[in-house]
C-alpha cells in the first residue's frame, strides 16, 4: 500500500467548519489519508460560543487545538491575532512536516495559516478561491491566499478562470462546486416540529434567519447599518426571528451589543445563539421564509434549500448569486422592501444554484488521491496567452 498522505485541515470559525465538514468526514474515513483536524481561532473562544464543542458533538476527533486571540475589536487586535496565528502555525507546521495543509475561504487568520505553511515549505490546498466580495477585506485576503496556494478547488467555472487569471497553472485549478451544499443534500435536517422542541418555542407563521457581519471595506460604522436592519425587522411584528452572533472582524463587537439589546427587548419572538451549529442552522434555513443579512451562506447554501435571501449592503458585492438573492442597500426602507419582495418569491427556477456542481467533497477527495503532493512545490507562474 502506498504511503498515506498527511494533510492538516484547518478551521477557525463556525462558518468555514460547516463547509469543510463533508470533506473532513470523508478524509478521516479514507485509508489513503492521515487527516489531521486542526482547530483554532474563534472555535476556542468563549465569547464566540466555544464552537469546538459542536465539532466534537459531530463525532470528529480534533487532532490539535492552536489558541489565538481573535477579538475583532479593532484593527490593532486583529493584527495581533493574525501575527499570533502566523507564529503558532509556523511552529506547528515545522514540527509536523505535513504533505499539505487544506484551508477554505478568505479570513485574515486563514491568510496567516497560509503564510505559515509557505514559510515551512508545506503546500497549501485552497477551497473557494476566485470569488469576489468587494465590501469586505476578506476579498483581498482571499486573493492573497490564492497566490500562496498550490492546488485550488473552486465553486464554479467563472471562479476557476479568475484563479488562472492570477497566474495559477490550469492543471492545478479544479471546479468542485461548494462543499457546503453537500451538507444540504446529505444531512437529515430537522423538521419545524423538531426545531420547536429544540428551542422550546412555538414559531410564528413567518420565520426569518438573520446573520449580519461588518462590511470591513466601508467607512460607515457597522452599528449604524445594524440599526437600520433591526428597525426593518421591527416592521414584521408577527415574525419569529433567529439571529446568530457577529464574527471576529473590527466592529463586530458593536454589532453584537445591538443584537443583545434587540434580543432582550424582543425575547418572546427572537431566538439568539452565538452559533446554531450547522445542523440547526441549515434546518432553520430550510424552514425560514427569508434569510436576511450579509453572510455568504445566504448566497451559497440558501438557494439549494429553496429559501429566498435578502443580501444587505456591499459585503458580498460581486459574488455570483442565484436569482433568488435580492440585493439591497443598508437603509430601513430598502431592507423592508426587499424582505417584502422576498416573501413573495415562489418561482422554482429562481433558485437555480451556480455553486451546486454535485458531490463537491467526493470530487475534492478523489482529486487529492491522484495528486502527487510532493510535486506541488515549487510553483511556476502561468502567463495568459
Amino acid at each position: 500500500m502506498s504511503k498515506r498522505k498527511k494533510i492538516a485541515i484547518v478551521t477557525s470559525t463556525r462558518a468555514e467548519y460547516g463547509l469543510l465538514y463533508p470533506i473532513i468526514k470523508k478524509m478521516k474515513a479514507d485509508a489513503n489519508f492521515t487527516a489531521e483536524l486542526v482547530v483554532t481561532g474563534t472555535h476556542l473562544q468563549k465569547e464566540f460560543g466555544d464552537t469546538y464543542k459542536l465539532i466534537e458533538a459531530d463525532g470528529l476527533k480534533i487532532d490539535a487545538k492552536i489558541r489565538t486571540n481573535l477579538s475583532g475589536k479593532s484593527e490593532n487586535t486583529i493584527a495581533k491575532g493574525a501575527s499570533e496565528t502566523l507564529v503558532n502555525f509556523t511552529e506547528y507546521f515545522s514540527q509536523r512536516r505535513l504533505d499539505a495543509v487544506m484551508i477554505l475561504g478568505d479570513r485574515y487568520e486563514i491568510l496567516s495559516v497560509a503564510m505559515a505553511a509557505v514559510i515551512s515549505n508545506t503546500p497549501v490546498i485552497h477551497i473557494h478561491g476566485g470569488e469576489i466580495s468587494e465590501g469586505a477585506k476578506d476579498d483581498l485576503f482571499r486573493h492573497a491566499i490564492t497566490k500562496l496556494s498550490s492546488l485550488h478547488f473552486t465553486s464554479c467555472d467563472t471562479h476557476r478562470k479568475r484563479v488562472i487569471q492570477m497566474g495559477e497553472q490550469p492543471t492545478r485549478v479544479k471546479v468542485s462546486g461548494a462543499p457546503g451544499i453537500d451538507n444540504v443534500k446529505t444531512l437529515k435536517l430537522k423538521t419545524r416540529q423538531e426545531l420547536e422542541k429544540e428551542f422550546d418555542s412555538t414559531f410564528g407563521k413567518t420565520i426569518f434567519l438573520v446573520t449580519f457581519h461588518p462590511a470591513t471595506m466601508e467607512k460607515t460604522d457597522p452599528s449604524t447599518q445594524m440599526n437600520e436592519l433591526l428597525k426593518s425587522l421591527n416592521q414584521f411584528k408577527d415574525a419569529s426571528i433567529f439571529i446568530s452572533g457577529s464574527n471576529a472582524d473590527e466592529g463586530g463587537n458593536r454589532i453584537q451589543k445591538l443584537i443583545d439589546e434587540f434580543v432582550k427587548k424582543n425575547n418572546k419572538r427572537v431566538i439568539y445563539r452565538d452559533s446554531f451549529g450547522q445542523l440547526n442552522y441549515l434546518s432553520l434555513m430550510k424552514i425560514a421564509d427569508v434569510v436576511i443579512g450579509n453572510s455568504s451562506s445566504g448566497i451559497i447554501e440558501a438557494p439549494s434549500l429553496k429559501t429566498p435571501t435578502v443580501d444587505i449592503g456591499s459585503r458580498q458585492k460581486g459574488r455570483t448569486a442565484a436569482k433568488s438573492v435580492i440585493h439591497c442597500k443598508t437603509n430601513q426602507r430598502e431592507i423592508t422592501s426587499a424582505i417584502t419582495k422576498a416573501l413573495k418569491i415562489k418561482k422554482t427556477s429562481l433558485f437555480k444554484n451556480p455553486y451546486d456542481q454535485g458531490n463537491a467533497a467526493e470530487k475534492i477527495v478523489k482529486e487529492l488521491k491522484r495528486t502527487d503532493l510532493e510535486k506541488l512545490l515549487p510553483k511556476t507562474f502561468y502567463d495568459l496567452k
